[in-house]
This record gives structure tokens, sequence and C-alpha cells, in this order.
């Protein structure tokens, strides 16, 4: 079973930040987790929300700002909060990363051509289809997986049926959608099985006897499990 540090070491540093990966790769992390959204002016960055809220108090939706503004705003108080694009992390990180990307409209030529360049295993997820779509279209052999809502547990054996011509390599699902019964169900259509989020040893412990396949935490002590 893989452990997957979320949004970094964010216990230690802010989440999805140079500083986070890089802690979270000191403290034993084999594999890192980032959220991927895109910029008013087409580039990849690495952030979670759709706005600046959270975490940098400004309503800003990333969308609405070009790279150097959100740079400006993200770094005003603290140089290492600032969000960084996907072509600094990969050219700073040293394992493999399993990238989540929360925008729909994401630039899938230059995404794949970014992976390309890194030389560690990459990971894709995406709760929207058509977007893993497209990235299957430009390379046949980069590993995909589609992010499983909650409200889609009673409807998995059909999800499961209706991605099949994606070609993907693994489901992203929440906890409490992770019974024996759908972990076996997954693996018998040939996907593997990532958890989110998993912060305690006990359940850790508890879904590795299941089968499970990977588990994304919070929990730095997890990473060496």
């Amino acid at each position: 079973m893989i452990v997957l540090a979320h949004r970094g070491g964010r216990n230690s540093f802010l989440e999805n930040t140079i500083s986070s990966f890089q802690k979270a790769e000191e403290l034993g992390a084999k594999y890192l987790e980032a959220d991927l959204r895109l910029t008013k002016d087409n580039k990849i960055v690495v952030i979670h929300d759709r706005d600046l809220k959270r975490i940098h108090a400004n309503n800003h939706w990333v969308s609405s700002l070009s790279l150097k503004e959100l740079k400006e705003i993200s770094a005003s108080k603290d140089k290492a909060s600032e969000v960084p694009e996907l072509s600094e992390l990969l050219s700073t990180a040293n394992v493999p990363i399993n990238l989540d990307i929360k925008s729909w409209k994401i630039n899938s030529p230059v995404l794949v051509s970014e992976i390309k360049k890194f030389s560690s295993k990459v990971l894709i997820c995406a709760w929207n289809p058509v977007v893993l779509k497209k990235i299957r279209t430009l390379d046949k052999n980069i590993a995909l997986g589609i992010v499983f809502a909650p409200f889609l547990a009673p409807f998995l054996s059909l999800v499961l049926n209706l991605l099949s011509f994606l070609s993907l390599s693994f489901l992203t699902i929440p906890l409490k959608t992770a019974s024996k019964k759908n972990v076996e169900r997954c693996h018998r259509k040939g996907f593997q099985v990532f958890v989110y989020n998993v912060d305690d040893e006990t359940t850790a412990k508890r879904l590795k006897d299941l089968g499970i396949d990977g588990i994304i935490t919070n929990n730095q002590a997890l990473y060496n499990l």
C-alpha cells in the first residue's frame, strides 16, 4: 500500500507549496499529492481552492488572475506561501506525484508535456471524466484515475462500467465508501483503489488488510507505514 502526502507536509508548512512538498519528502513521504488549477493566462498552478480566501485572505478566484498576479498576492506576506507553477513542483520533487486536476479547463497539452520531463512516476486524477479523456487522447500510457464522489456510492458498479472506455488505472474514493465489497468490485474491474483522507494508523492498517492500494493522508506519522 502506498501512502500519499496530501498537499505535501501541510502540518508543517502551508499546503501545496514547494516548502510543504519538500518537508513531506524530508519526513519520508514516498508519494506526493497535489492539486492543479488554471490561471487567467492559461498557466497550470498548484492550489486546491478555486479562490484565495481560505489560504490567502483574498476573494479573487484563481481563474481570474494572471500567474504574476497570483504569485504577488500569495507571496505578499511570505515568499514561502507563493503558489507554485506545476513546472516548479516537478523541478523540485524527487518522488512520484499524484496530480488532482480541479479545473475542467486544464491545459492538457502543456500538462502532458511537463509530465514527460519529470523523472519519477506521475498519476493524474480528476472528478471530471472529460478531462481524463482529453489527456488519454494525448498519451496512452499515463496512469489516470477518477475521483469518486460520495453520492455515487450506490451506483459504483454502473460507474465502473461506464469508465471502462477511459482506460483508467485507479479510483480515488472517500473513506466512507471503502468497504470490502466496493474494493473487491473495483479490483475485479482492474482498478487500483486509493482512499482519502486517512489520518489515523488504526484505520490505515484496516484498509491495508482490505487490500487498498493507497491512502491519501495529512498525518506525517503514516508516511512510512
